[in-house]
């Protein structure tokens, strides 16, 4: 008889308690019962056996990652903070603006360097548990709140220095190049994003280690990873809102570098990227057709060109499939209708149009663009797309009205 068919006899025998009072004596049922606890027993084995050799490689990852992290910190500095420092020395630029990008980086390096990193492989290398790390270094870890709130002024002014000295442009394409065996690097950006992605780090791994303990093996052990796990995840939580602001802040930098011939700056303050994505987009302008009557001309004859699209809290861009700029325009008085045609369902929006260089949303002109994007067999892309552009300008219009609510009381 299958395994499985023991076991649903089996479970029957146990849940018929008259049955059971019957046979209870019977040899068949004792065997049963041997067989039962023997299937029930080399499972659970089994079960364990795998959920060791997951946390085994949890904890070989964390040691592994801890030293990958301290080489990249050392990056950031060998390669980008002391030559940059060496310039602004030579150029006179003023100090607190170098310590301004670099600023918190120093003491991180050298609580991981000289503590986090020594301590784990030594715990590993002993076979200890390696929660007992964070434990005793957690306090520590409060250094990273104050790199995270100094992240938008350090991202603020590596943008302001490369757009102003071409020396510190040419200098941080250079970094990334070493000239005797010529490794490539990355940029500076996704060095100075890891910080800020270090305690998140932390946090999934212990939890990954503590899924796979079971208290009965090890209670000791098991209630050192519960407290190692509260504590990462409490500085994790109280980081939560700087580190989110910082991914935002590091995705704008790394668009207006990576998008060629963008007369615009993308990086501003109160800007968030919500949504991109691969779209096809039509395009022609509604000087001289109705709102309704320039819809229906897109949806029928406008050529549709492969494109990707950034919707942002204030802005709409989209690009070609080689990331060359398009055009953009603002979220303000735009008008969003997703309609359903034969050949698949599209989303029309009404923006106005800008151009021109030297402000954030260039010089207005007195015409409007309206964009016809579709996604061809893709309706439920097509309507989140319609959805989140719907809020996006809902919400922009809230807060420019609040903004001009603002200024005019200011002025009276």
């Amino acid at each position: 008889m299958a395994t499985c068919q023991i076991l649903q006899c089996g479970l029957r025998a146990w849940h018929a308690t008259e049955d059971l009072k019957i046979i209870r004596n019977t040899r068949a049922l004792t065997e049963l019962q041997a067989h039962i606890l023997t299937v029930l027993a080399l499972k659970r084995r089994k079960k364990r056996l795998k959920a060791k050799k997951k946390r085994e490689n949890a904890i070989k990852e964390m040691v592994t990652c801890e030293a990958k992290y301290v080489t990249n910190l050392l990056i950031l500095r060998d390669r980008f903070q002391i030559p940059t420092e060496a310039l602004a020395k030579r150029k006179r630029w003023p100090k607190n603006d170098v310590q301004k990008i670099f600023n918190y980086l120093e003491p991180i390096i050298k609580l991981h360097q000289d503590t986090i990193c020594v301590e784990l492989n030594a715990y590993y290398a002993r076979g200890k548990n390696i929660a007992l790390v964070f434990i005793k270094y957690a306090r520590w870890f409060a250094i990273y709140a104050q790199y995270l709130k100094n992240y938008n002024v350090a991202c603020d002014t590596l943008y302001k220095y490369r757009e102003k000295y071409k020396s510190f442009h040419k200098l941080l394409d250079a970094q990334r190049v070493d000239r005797d065996t010529g490794k490539r690097f990355q940029e500076i950006v996704s060095y100075l994003i890891m910080p800020c992605q270090r305690i998140s780090r932390y946090e999934l791994l212990l939890q990954e280690i503590l899924r796979n303990s079971f208290q009965d093996e090890d209670a000791k052990i098991y209630d050192e990873l519960v407290e190692a796990h509260k504590i990462v995840h409490k500085v994790a939580m109280s980081n939560e809102i700087f580190q989110k602001n910082s991914e935002d802040i590091s995705r704008l930098l790394s668009l207006q570098h990576t998008i060629k011939g963008m007369p615009i700056t993308l990086f501003a303050p109160t800007r968030r990227l919500i949504k991109e994505g691969k779209v096809q987009i039509g395009k022609c302008a509604t000087k001289r057709y109705s709102l309704v009557e320039t819809l229906h001309k897109v949806s029928e004859g406008v050529e549709m060109k492969p494109s990707l699209l950034y919707l942002f809290t204030d802005i709409v861009m989209w690009t070609d499939c080689e990331n060359s700029y398009q055009g953009h325009g603002s979220l303000s008085k735009g008008v969003v209708h997703v309609h359903e045609r034969k050949e698949g369902k599209y989303i029309n929006f009404k923006l106005y149009k800008y151009s021109g260089i030297g402000s954030a949303y260039g010089k207005k002109v007195s015409m409007d663009t309206l964009l016809c994007v579709k996604l061809p067999g893709k309706p439920r892309k097509v309507c989140e797309w319609g959805d989140s552009l719907k809020k996006a300008i809902a919400d922009f219009g809230a807060t420019e009205k609040s903004w001009k609510e603002r200024k005019a009381r200011n002025m009276r």
